[in-house]
């Protein structure tokens, strides 16, 4: 999920090559820097 939404939704082996990821954390990583930042303050 990025920014409540879901952003991937595959199987593991397929995310890791549509991200160009070596691990699920690696492709976690790369999702979540598209994330959004909202200021709620």
């Amino acid at each position: 999920m990025v920014d409540g939404r879901i952003e991937a939704l595959d199987s593991p082996g397929n995310l890791k090559e549509i991200h160009q990821a070596e691990s699920m954390d690696e492709v976690f990583r790369k999702l979540a820097r598209k994330a959004t930042r909202m200021d709620n303050g």
